[in-house]
């Protein structure tokens, strides 16, 4: 391809992309696939797996949030999509926390494409942080695997046995730690039931899953 059809590709394509942005923000029907071509190639692999599907991450919006002033984390945000599609569709501020810096530069990558400001990425435990700065949260099973925390690899591998109790246990502990009226949407469950805190408010099925919200008396 020689430079002239190259940036002619490349415009279309960004056309293609902006048409996209847009259909979303409309909550018009969009295939996953849609989406995901526009993610880095290592991220696209893992998307079906790991990443939340689009009709998940906007409903699972419309019960998190309550304005502009709600702030949502996400627990282990892989490639950020859950925190982009959301914050094409509402207007709360996002934070995405992810061990793997590889996957957080893709996901900064693809919030400045998207144009987004009210979308930020960590780098690091999101075990270690203080999640009362959020006002809800979002986990789509985040300690069933983890992917290398290195910039090399993306490569997803499974949690076992005591590791995988011991950060069930420590989430629950912070949302054992919550004030009253917090939320979480929890898609495909987190590894146990929530503390008898939190009451169960909402349950709906996504494909052989399902999307829950919890709040917190």
């Amino acid at each position: 391809m020689n430079r002239r059809h190259f940036i002619t590709a490349q415009k279309a394509d960004d056309r293609t992309f902006r048409d996209l942005l847009e259909q979303i923000k409309l909550g018009d029907e969009i295939h996953d696939k849609e989406f995901d071509r526009f993610l880095h190639s290592e991220a696209r692999a893992y998307s079906k797996t790991y990443w939340t599907p689009i009709a998940v991450a906007r409903r699972a919006a419309e019960l998190l949030v309550e304005g502009p002033q709600t702030r949502i984390l996400d627990v282990g945000s892989g490639a950020g999509k859950f925190c982009l599609i959301a914050a094409l569709t509402t207007k709360a501020h996002y934070t995405g926390i992810e061990k793997n810096s590889k996957l957080v530069t893709m996901a900064k990558t693809m919030a400045q494409r998207c144009g987004l400001s009210h979308v930020s990425f960590i780098c690091g435990d999101a075990l270690a942080a203080d999640w009362r700065q959020w006002n809800a949260y979002y986990l789509f099973n985040p300690f069933a695997a983890a992917f290398e925390s290195n910039t090399k690899s993306i490569h997803a591998h499974a949690i076992a046995g005591d590791r995988h109790t011991a950060m069930v246990n420590l989430a629950m502990d912070k949302l054992e730690q919550t004030p009253s009226g917090t939320k979480a949407a929890i898609y495909w469950g987190m590894g146990d039931h929530l503390p008898p805190s939190w009451a169960h408010d909402y349950s709906e099925p996504f494909g052989s899953g399902s999307l829950e919200l919890w709040i917190k008396r």
